[in-house]
Formats: C-alpha cells, structure tokens, sequence
C-alpha cells in the first residue's frame, strides 16, 4: 500500500486573464488561490486545487490556508491515496470548508491516476467524449468593449458565449442584443444573472430577450428560492441552470423534486471535489438533466480536474467553462490543448499537469 508521507498548502497568486465584473461586483486584477500537495512514499507527488469564490462558499484563501494545514492536511499521513471515501468521510467531521476539501479531493485523484498510470477521466470510468467545446465570458462592460470581446472570440473559433447579467434590466437587454446582432445566430448565447433578479424581473427580462435565442439563463433568482426558478422556468419556456443553488448531491435532489431546473453548473469547490460530483453528475444523467462544467478562475490544476469530469459524464456534451487552457496555457506544463474552441485532453496519468508556474518548491510539509 503506497501512503502519503507528505502534505503542503500554499497560496499562490495569477492575474486575471480578464476583467469578469459580474452582478456581485466588478472583477479583481490578481486572484488567490491555495494549491495542495501530496507525496507518496515513492516520492510520487500530486496536485489539487481551491480556488475560492466567497459569495458561493464562504471561503477565503486565508480560511482555506488555515483548515487545510492545521485540520484537514494531517488526517491524510500515512493514508493510502486509494482511501479516497474513507478519507472524505473523516473530512466530512468538519462541516463545510468545500473548497478545502476539494483541493484534497483533487490532489487525491491526481495521485490515483499518477501510482497506476491512468489519466485522472479514467478513475471515472474512462471518456464518452474526446474533446469539449469551452465558453468564452464577458462581463457587464460597457455595449461595445461586450461586443468587441465578443467579436475576438468568434473570431478565435469559440462558438459560445457566456453573458454576465445581473444588474441593470434595461443595460442587461440592450447588451446582449447587441451582441447578439455582432455575432449572428450560429453563436449560442448563454447569461448568468449570478442571482440578481427577482422571479418577476427575470421572467420580463428573458421575455424581452426572446430575438436573442438564449441557450439558458443562470441562477436568475436568489439560491435559496427553488420555488422562483421553477417558476421562471414555466414562465418563459427558456432552459434554466441552477449554480448558486447547487452544491450538494441533496441540493441537487430537492431541485429536481421542485422541477425547478433544467441544468446543473458544477463547479469542484462546491461539491468538495470530483468524488460528490461526480455523484450530482450521475443524478443528472438519471434525470435527463445536463450539467456544465464552470471552472472560472483555476489554474490548470483544477480545471484539469473539471475536464476530467466533462470527458466523462454522460450529459456534459455542452461547452464547458474551462477558460485557463485558451487564456494562460505558458502558465503550466500540460499536453491539454485548445484548438478551434474545443480542448482537446492529455492521456498522461493523473490530472496531466506537471507543474504550474506560481508553485514554489514544496517545503514546510505536514508530517
């Protein structure tokens, strides 16, 4: 039984590829994330990552820091990597903290993938897909800075875009008119109000935006407000997603009982890693509902972990928010390419990534 000898936490810090104002705010230049490592007794070493989203979990890179390296991080040493429930079930004493765990959760399967020598979309029971299709993302900018990014992705191949809505009703619909007109109709729209609206403004809202034939409208309602989703989603007849409302399998069982969606957003730091998603994810499949991938602001490392999961899950044939490997791929060493808006996977055992720019060498191990 190899066992893990070793685990580190360290902050890094990446630029932004862009500025992403959304309707919690406008976007930060430079963002923290920790990223966890593993080392087994053969000196294999693994990866994970939490990137945190505040608004979604609560989490800041100091909280994170500070769990995994004096609560979480120790209950790995001298643990098999392929303890992987076990090990869940004993974080799980800790209630919450699921972007820690997911940093664990990752760096577990990366080292998984790395002692047998499979790539990480193995451990999930191998690909349905050989490549998916990414998403480009535009903020509430002003209509023609929009329309510009717009533009540029068409023009790089991406065939989808992601709209950030929220704020301003009347500001919302001339936006994405407007893009809409700049790219024609063979480009899928996608918005994300990220909880901005009401269930009346929404249902307006997307009535008003009927020309602009919306692929689905995100999180349009509060999280808690199952009932306004539904609601939104019988009014206006458009696909609706649920994000902020989904983070656990029960999450995703009570918006399938409210009828509420048609999508799920899985994003790894809210589930606590691939383990839970991956079980939303087979829920999904056993409900005819589709799931996206959203990995806004990961390095390679968690995003690795996200394309894992869109290779593998039965209903992730949709474009997939994996922006890092089109907008910063000198930042990390990885096969994974990106080519006419699709990623095109690595087949190296584990996550595929073997380093990342920011990472010092690994010092001050938990022992």
């Amino acid at each position: 039984m190899m066992t893990i000898t070793a685990a580190t936490a360290q902050i890094i810090a990446r630029r932004s590829p862009g500025r992403l104002n959304t309707s919690y705010g406008d976007a930060l230049d430079i963002r923290e994330r920790v990223i966890v490592t593993l080392t087994a007794e053969d000196g294999t070493v693994a990866l994970g990552e939490a990137s945190p989203l505040p608004f979604f979990t609560g989490e800041t890179v100091e909280i994170i820091e500070i769990q995994l390296r004096r609560h979480l991080l120790p209950l790995l040493i001298g643990r098999s990597a392929f303890e992987l429930t076990a090990i869940l079930t004993d974080l799980d004493r800790w209630p919450e903290n699921t972007s820690a765990k997911a940093a664990i959760d990752i760096a577990l399967h990366d080292l998984q993938g790395k002692l047998i020598g499979r790539p990480v979309v193995d451990l999930l029971g191998g690909p349905v897909r050989d490549r998916v299709p990414i998403t480009f993302p535009i903020g509430i900018d002003p209509v023609a800075e929009a329309v510009a990014k717009a533009e540029d992705a068409v023009a790089r191949g991406i065939r989808t875009l992601k709209l950030k809505i929220g704020r301003d009703p009347a500001a919302d619909v001339e936006r994405v008119s407007a893009i809409r007109a700049a790219v024609g109709p063979n480009v899928k729209l996608r918005i994300d109000a990220n909880t901005g609206y009401t269930g009346p403004v929404a249902i307006r809202l997307i009535d008003r935006l009927a020309p602009a034939d919306l692929e689905y409208v995100e999180q349009p309602v509060a999280a808690w407000d199952h009932a306004g989703l539904a609601a939104v989603r019988q009014a206006t007849g458009v696909p609706i997603m649920a994000d902020e409302s989904l983070h656990s399998l029960r999450d995703a069982v009570e918006l399938i009982q409210h009828r509420a969606v048609d999508l799920f957003a899985i994003k790894l730091i809210k589930t606590g890693g691939l383990a839970r998603a991956w079980a939303i994810a087979q829920l999904a499949a056993a409900h005819r509902i589709d799931i996206v991938v959203v990995s806004p602001f990961e390095t390679q490392v968690g995003a690795a972990a996200g394309l894992a999961l869109a290779l593998a899950a039965p209903t992730a044939g949709r474009a997939h928010e994996l922006r890092v490997f089109d907008s910063q791929p000198e930042d990390a060493g990885t096969e994974i390419e990106v080519r006419d808006g699709e990623i095109f996977p690595s087949y190296a055992p584990g996550l595929g990534v073997a380093w990342i720019r920011e990472l010092e060498p690994v010092g001050g191990s938990v022992r």
